[in-house]
């Protein structure tokens, strides 16, 4: 595959510019004039761009009103062959960032070092994740609700300064609705079934609750990378394995009935022991404990995760 030209001057090699790919499409560096860098979203061919047609709208909704962790395009535009959407560029992404990079060395040290780190970017995450899912837009303070629900460590993009983002929000939502209304996903949520929640199995449909149990499991692996390193992060993905049908999942089926992977609650109790002193990672392991529940009635919402954290 050649060089690529999209909407002139914007330039990108289909091979030697890939970022990422997904279900829903591909992610490019891509060149301006000047030497300027961004991103590019390039959707998979479709008949009817629902892909596209679903994150461009979802990210109008959230550009109305802005949130620093919550990464927003700079343009969209359709054309023959595909449908696009421009970023800016981002450093990294949570998955690379665990995998090849080792912790912060004082990062265990002291309360202040371990806030500084787990305070900023979880903290961050997890005031975009409330604002996702529920907020009061305009004089009118009307009723917004929304999920992500593709929530794993590579849409959590990292960009110069080290500020943490959440991004991809092709299988998300965001809706205006009445007071007590809800919405849902008729899907097993993520495309990352690794992150993805329980509760499709029982009920047939999952919502913001489901948006918890994978930050709750992107958090549970930056605390094994923080105390144990990057080796150990691809340690506890192969072991999770072992008791979730051949995929790494976080939970997995007693008798056909959900229940917490073995190997996470195992993770879990190993952790909190080596976070004794550290009042910044007892807090995150209490978070942890309280997200990763199959129990939907019982699981932390976004606002009681950063309520526990002031």
């Amino acid at each position: 595959m050649g060089t690529c030209v999209v909407r002139l001057p914007i330039i990108f090699n289909s091979t030697t510019d890939l970022l990422g790919q997904g279900n829903a499409g591909q992610v490019f560096r891509v060149r301006l004039p000047g030497n300027r860098i961004f991103a590019l979203k390039r959707f998979l061919p479709s008949l009817d761009r629902t892909d596209f047609d679903n994150e461009a709208r979802v990210l109008e909704e959230l550009e109305d009103n802005p949130h620093p962790c919550i990464s927003l395009p700079i343009q969209s535009w359709l054309e023959v062959d595909s449908a696009y959407i421009r970023f800016p560029l981002a450093e990294t992404d949570l998955f690379k960032l665990i995998r090849t990079t080792a912790p912060p060395a004082n990062i265990l040290t002291t309360d202040e070092n371990a806030d500084r780190f787990f305070g900023r970017h979880l903290a961050g995450l997890c005031e975009a994740l409330r604002y996702v899912h529920e907020a009061r837009i305009g004089r009118q303070q009307r009723r917004r609700i929304g999920f992500h629900h593709d929530i794993k460590p590579a849409n959590i993009s990292i960009f110069p300064g080290g500020v943490w983002k959440l991004s991809d929000f092709v299988s998300g939502d965001i809706r205006f609705v009445g007071a007590n209304e809800e919405i849902y996903n008729r899907r097993p949520s993520t495309w990352d079934r690794l992150y993805s929640a329980p509760e499709f199995v029982i009920e047939g449909r999952v919502s913001c609750p489901t948006d918890i149990w994978s930050l709750g499991a992107v958090f549970l692996e930056v605390l094994v990378w923080a105390t144990l390193g990057g080796d150990a992060v691809q340690q506890f993905h192969d072991k999770r394995r072992e008791y979730g049908g051949g995929r790494a999942t976080f939970w997995s089926q007693d008798e056909a009935v959900p229940c917490l992977n073995p190997t996470v609650l195992k993770a879990m109790e190993n952790l909190e022991a080596r976070c004794v002193g550290l009042r910044p990672l007892t807090v995150l392991a209490e978070i942890i404990r309280k997200v990763l529940v199959v129990d939907v009635k019982d699981r932390w919402t976004a606002v009681k995760i950063c309520d526990y954290r002031s």
